[in-house]
């Protein structure tokens, strides 16, 4: 309900994010800040059991961050995704742990109102899928009653399907990344050393290159 709430008011307001060919499908970012809710269920032991046991290495930083938490929200008539994969990586993708998706289902996936489309073992392909990829493997379709927990590798070809139901389909949807992209690419963290004081003073170019417009 809270989640609902939030995308509606988004849409009164004039300032959600919508997208496809209609605009009939609608993304909540930042749920992080705007749900209560969504902060208890990041925090959830079955949860932070799943992510440890995927990120799992030996290290001394932490196994993973959250990359994003955001709703997915279906109107009827909303049209299929293309084929994808979550992991923004050059060919061939590296073969550990990189990214993971966690899918709560806010409403019931059904065979008709754009649930997920999954065609199993090809994290493992090192690639992103073509149309001809497409035409050679089984597509499963994933249904699940709502509140359920869909997971799934970053690298794994995927997509939403039409709704062609006459009820919006909803999903929560946590990414997560491991530890190792972030000590790759962010040794400081500008959003939280740099003063406010400096950041007034700062070019858009230098807030650009330190993070500050990304999201």
């Amino acid at each position: 309900v809270e989640i609902n709430n939030i995308s509606k008011d988004e849409k009164k307001k004039d300032y959600a994010y919508l997208y496809g060919k209609n605009f009939n499908l609608q993304r909540v970012y930042n749920l992080i800040e705007k749900s209560s809710l969504s902060r208890i269920f990041l925090q959830l032991e079955p949860l932070i059991f799943i992510l440890n046991s995927f990120f799992s290495r030996e290290t001394f930083h932490d196994l993973y961050s959250l990359s994003s938490i955001q709703s997915n929200h279906l109107s009827p008539k909303a049209e299929a995704q293309q084929w994808h994969i979550d992991n923004n990586m050059p060919e061939p993708i590296p073969l550990f742990p990189i990214r993971l998706n966690i899918n709560l289902t806010l409403t019931e996936f059904k065979n008709n109102n754009g649930s997920t489309e999954v065609i199993s073992g090809t994290h493992k392909s090192q690639k992103k899928p073509s149309p001809e990829d497409i035409k050679n493997n089984f597509v499963t379709k994933l249904t699940a009653p709502k509140g359920s927990l869909i997971v799934w590798d970053g690298s794994l070809w995927h997509r939403s399907t039409s709704n062609e139901s006459n009820k919006e389909r909803i999903a929560l949807l946590a990414c997560y990344c491991s530890s190792v992209i972030r000590e790759l690419s962010c040794e400081e963290n500008y959003n939280v050393i740099y003063k406010q004081k400096n950041l007034e003073k700062t070019s858009d170019y230098l807030k650009n290159i330190m993070s500050f417009d990304h999201g």
